[in-house]
């Protein structure tokens, strides 16, 4: 049809079994076959489905008998590879980078291509190679990001405009998703951007995209098909094209290059009421400004790495004495797991710890407690316990009695202290005491039960010589939330090794007000660097720092939140049932805000429910958002403010029915 524009027509190019036909029927929501690559000796035409302004050219295998190397020459019964033809060339390769892909990309580049993409895959394959060889570490997550990199490096000197690192039989992990939507909303060109093409055709414009159905894509109409003359291109100094004013303007999709800059006066006034560490702020911005791409990604992985690096921190807390002082309840009642749970320590009045034995944290995996074998009997003499028990392993060392504290426990103290270790004395039994005391009591009318700690806090450090005298912890392992144990919490916080100090700050379960503090200092650290990963996604491409959607990860940052405060919806129908109520009943009764967070909708909207005040001052940067999808810097700032707060917030409102309780 005379006047109307043409598909935009991506050629796929690959290795033999890349995957290169699988990505192609995978995209198209085609039946996939694992038996047999394609055989096909000339390019097979397939309609993209979900954007019919974009085609897929299946050429077959490069490094093959029947296609050239060489792409400026390469042709298959007279079809040329050119960019008279095709406009994108997209180049699969797997978990085995070549050098053949190489060779091949240089050659697509010297024809000019407005647009070459990379794909990346069979990361599943990386994975599992991974997984034989390393049982113990073995993380897909690292894995995953390795590949990432790899392929980003492998690349570099050839400055693709997108590289997608998935597995075309896992479509719902990794960056599958992420080249879908790319495709989808026009692969970088305006043309086959829908809502750019409506637009367009609202107000008159004279490039449309011609919607006549499936059969303007059959083979048979390729040349009336391709027949309207392509736009001029301008060349840079290296030979390689640029892309026009119309291609690239208002195109979210574009890969980021030197010139491209982030610009903070343009956030100051969203983050005006926010307390953000301004000249952090301005020191990232400045490298980011300054950099090459491959140093600006190497900042980006550095911020991102600082935001995880709390996870790779192990945190190893060793837990000793004699026998029957309760160390085994100590050490449940600290990571708050209950009999019959998955990791619940048994309970033995007799030495059952024969070796050190690793109780792990119920949510993180990097935090472990150790119950050790008391110091001075047959088995664990004194001359080498320290060997026996590994002593360099754990950071600190949590000494418990359930009386006065022994000869053995003084030694070990001791010879922590001249290891430059740090050690707590914990008294345990707490509540079986005062229980006691009640029993006997003959005196005025009114029990004191001050007095009663006193006198077990005197007795315990009587035990101690004055020289070695510190603060002992007065605890009731079935009373957390009584007398000393959350003045315990916040000694292992801050007596953490200064890079663990985040981990032990994460992984402490009991919310007394104190630690809710200090959890709501430590995440606070965490907004200004997790909203600038999404400030770059302005500015570059968001598969190159791994974050799908913006949404999404601006979420998963808020339902930790959630996590930190114990406010999952597992924590909440425990509370519901302690109050003889449904988990919706206890929401509404209590007021609780955070669990909007776990409902469906657009960050601007978030703002507007958990803190409507927020969103008055930005109602300008809110329409832009609702109206392009993105998310900018400082609605990330305020939408990570206000769910933090409404997290604390709850916390606080749960503790107090706790308090009310006891």
């Amino acid at each position: 049809m005379a006047g109307e524009v043409p598909p935009v027509g991506i050629v796929v190019l690959g290795r033999k079994h890349v995957g290169k036909t699988s990505l192609i029927k995978a995209l198209c929501g085609l039946k996939q076959h694992l038996e047999c690559a394609s055989s096909s000796v000339e390019p097979v035409l397939y309609p993209y489905p979900k954007n019919k302004a974009i085609v897929f050219w299946d050429f077959p295998p490069f490094g093959s008998d029947d296609v050239s190397n060489d792409a400026s020459t390469a042709s298959v019964k007279g079809i040329k590879l050119d960019t008279e033809l095709y406009e994108c060339a997209l180049l699969v390769c797997d978990d085995e980078l070549a050098e053949l892909d190489k060779s091949m990309l240089e050659q697509v580049f010297k024809l000019k291509f407005k647009r070459v993409v990379i794909v990346r895959n069979k990361v599943n394959a990386s994975i599992e190679y991974d997984r034989t060889r390393c049982l113990e570490n073995h993380s897909p997550d690292h894995v995953f990001s390795q590949c990432i990199y790899g392929t980003e490096e492998y690349f570099e000197a050839y400055k693709p405009d997108k590289i997608f690192v998935l597995d075309t039989f896992d479509t719902d992990k990794f960056q599958f998703n992420d080249l879908d939507i790319y495709l989808q909303s026009g692969a970088g060109y305006n043309r086959a951007n829908p809502d750019r093409s409506l637009r367009q055709k609202k107000s008159g414009g004279k490039r449309r995209i011609s919607y006549q159905g499936d059969d303007m894509y059959q083979p048979a109409k390729r040349d009336d098909v391709f027949s309207v003359e392509q736009p001029a291109m301008l060349t840079r100094a290296d030979g390689r094209a640029c892309r026009t004013t119309e291609d690239t303007e208002g195109n979210d999709a574009t890969r980021y290059d030197a010139g491209t800059s982030l610009d903070f006066s343009k956030w100051k006034d969203d983050i005006s009421d926010l307390t953000a560490d301004e000249d952090e702020l301005k020191s990232f911005i400045l490298d980011f400004n300054q950099s090459s791409p491959s140093k600006r990604r190497d900042l980006i992985r550095r911020t991102r790495d600082d935001l995880a690096r709390w996870e790779t921190e192990t945190l190893n807390i060793a837990v000793t004495g004699n026998a029957g002082v309760g160390k085994s309840s100590f050490i449940n009642a600290i990571r708050d797991v209950k009999p019959n749970e998955d990791g619940w320590a048994r309970v033995d009045v007799v030495e059952g710890t024969m070796h050190p034995t690793q109780y792990n944290h119920p949510v993180f995996p990097n935090i472990f407690l150790w119950d050790l074998p008391g110091v001075g009997t047959e088995r664990f003499r004194r001359d080498t316990y320290m060997d026996q028990v590994e002593f360099e392993r754990y950071d600190f060392y949590i000494i418990v009695c359930a009386g006065r504290f022994t000869e053995n426990d003084l030694w070990l103290a001791e010879t922590i202290r001249q290891k430059e270790k740090t050690f707590f004395f914990v008294r345990t039994k707490v509540q079986q005491d005062i229980d006691n005391a009640r029993r006997v009591y003959s005196g005025p009318p009114v029990f004191d039960e001050n007095f009663v700690l006193r006198k077990i806090r005197w007795n315990c450090l009587d035990s101690l010589p004055t020289s070695r005298r510190g603060e002992v912890f007065l605890i009731d392992n079935y009373e957390p939330h009584l007398y000393d144990f959350g003045k315990l919490a916040m000694a292992i916080i801050h007596h953490s090794p200064p890079e663990k100090r985040q981990v032990a700050t994460f992984g402490t379960c009991l919310l007394t007000e104190d630690v809710i503090k200090a959890k709501e200092e430590e995440l606070n650290k965490r907004i200004l660097k997790t909203a600038l990963m999404v400030a770059v996604t302005d500015v570059s491409p968001i598969d190159v720092f791994g974050i799908s959607s913006t949404d999404e990860y601006l979420l998963t940052e808020a339902h930790f939140y959630r996590e930190q405060f114990q406010l999952t919806d597992a924590h909440l129908e425990k509370y519901a049932a302690d109050e003889g109520k449904t988990k919706q009943e206890f929401v509404e009764f209590m007021q609780l805000k955070s669990t909007i967070l776990s409902q469906s909708a657009k960050i601007p909207m978030f703002i507007e429910m958990l803190c409507p005040s927020k969103i008055k001052d930005i109602v300008l940067p809110v329409v832009t958002t609702l109206a392009s999808g993105a998310v900018s810097f400082g609605i990330a700032m305020k939408f990570l403010s206000v769910a933090l707060n409404a997290a604390v917030e709850d916390a606080r409102k749960i503790r107090s029915i706790k308090s009310d309780n006891v």
